[in-house]
């Protein structure tokens, strides 16, 4: 359908906003599909659900009806620099295979055959759809580690080796953040010195073991 033309007869020019929406409707597309696939929250569509969630001039709102999450413009408008950048990634987000069921099943069934290699029989048992998100989500963080990062100095492997043991025994905090030191190779991760690793330690705990 052609655009409108104003009174002088141009073409009304598409705004950053326009093309936003756009995305936003398809991005709202591909989470209703994930949720009906069980997987909306998982892999890229739980960075994009953070993205979202931190970014300014956008925000997700819940359907009263359907409790369905979408996101929307906020009332408060940004700079224009600021909707390029939200136009940016959210192009990269359409671009990922990992925001579809499909792609989901395809990055499980990959890694799966990686967790299966790295942990042999240590497991104990058949890899779940759990165990193969946590290790997934584990390598993207430790891909992302700065030098200065506790997971920079850890195997991906023989971290999630921890987590099983810790989640199987119910490991406390203390417990887990000891043994994360060790497999780090710091000699005591309650020392004032290593505050900031400690920190990340617990950080850490909260979000797999705990």
């Amino acid at each position: 359908m052609p655009r409108k033309r104003s009174v002088s007869g141009r073409a009304k020019a598409r705004t950053i906003q326009n093309a936003i929406q756009v995305q936003m409707n398809r991005l709202n597309k591909r989470q209703r599909s994930l949720k009906r696939g069980g997987n909306l929250g998982k892999y890229k569509s739980k960075e994009l659900l953070n993205y979202v969630g931190q970014t300014r001039g956008i925000k997700l709102v819940k359907a009263k009806r359907s409790g369905r999450l979408h996101i929307v413009f906020d009332k408060v408008r940004q700079p224009y620099q600021q909707y390029m950048e939200i136009r940016k990634k959210f192009t990269e987000f359409l671009k990922s295979r990992a925001l579809s069921n499909i792609g989901v099943e395809q990055i499980r069934e990959r890694t799966r055959k990686e967790l299966k290699k790295t942990l042999g029989e240590e497991i104990g048992r058949k890899a779940t759809d759990a165990d193969v998100d946590r290790f997934y989500e584990v390598v993207t963080q430790m891909n992302k580690a700065t030098d200065a990062s506790l997971l920079s100095k850890i195997d991906p492997s023989d971290f999630n080796k921890l987590i099983i043991e810790a989640k199987e025994a119910k490991w406390g905090e203390d417990r887990f953040s000891r043994a994360l030191g060790s497999l780090a190779n710091v000699a005591d991760i309650n020392d004032i010195s290593n505050l900031s690793i400690r920190r990340e330690a617990t950080e850490l705990y909260h979000r797999y073991v705990a």
